[in-house]
């Protein structure tokens, strides 16, 4: 009973200092992302290329956030990638044919929970677009750099640091529509999907 009365007394004791109004406002952050790119070929002559590969982007993010009550935030936000996703390098007809998800960025919301004065969790619904490119010898062939569009989940948390400054964390999973191209009796379609991790650094204003 007495460790039953002493967890309640804690959590009462955090909601008491949780204070949205420490992380409301506009923000603007740097990012360093872990992304694991999978992209599929498939066509219609049953011919099949699967680009899987983790590599590292590094992402600027701006969102402005408004405090509902003292805990809970909603906020807006929107994402670029500063380089390029390398999917790798597949062989077809024993040539190499690279991919690469290009120009990759985001709008999104963000519902955020404040935990205490300086941590909070939160939660992000995106909509997300890229490019395809996919490049190889012209001989066996011919270039794809097409638009794709989708939607991307994810959740994380937050850590005031000191400043205004603040570090946060956060898992993405971003899944793309499936762009189906050709025409007559030759039909080709690409599927993409995307999973991160990504490391914020930011500055509250």
């Amino acid at each position: 009973m007495k460790k039953q009365l002493a967890l309640i007394l804690a959590l009462a004791s955090t909601s008491a200092y949780a204070d949205s109004s420490n992380f409301e406002g506009f923000e603007a952050g740097l990012g360093l992302g872990y992304v694991n790119a999978d992209m599929v070929y498939t066509d219609s002559n049953s011919d099949r290329l699967n680009w899987d590969k983790d590599d590292a982007v590094v992402q600027v993010n701006v969102a402005y956030h408004w405090p509902i009550n003292k805990d809970w935030l909603i906020g807006v936000g929107a994402t670029y990638d500063l380089n390029d996703t390398d999917a790798s390098t597949q062989i077809y007809r024993s040539e190499d044919i690279n991919a690469e998800l290009q120009h990759h960025s985001s709008i999104y919301v963000q519902p955020t929970y404040v935990i205490d004065d300086g941590s909070a969790v939160f939660a992000k619904v995106g909509y997300h677009k890229a490019r395809t490119n996919v490049t190889g010898p012209s001989s066996v062939w011919t270039e794809d750099n097409i638009t794709v569009e989708g939607i991307g989940y994810s959740l994380g948390y937050k850590r005031l640091i000191q400043n205004n400054l603040f570090i946060q964390g956060e898992l993405l999973f971003v899944h793309y529509d499936d762009e189906q191209l050709g025409s007559g009796a030759f039909t080709y379609e690409y599927e993409q999907k995307t999973r991160s991790a990504v490391v914020t650094l930011g500055y509250q204003f």
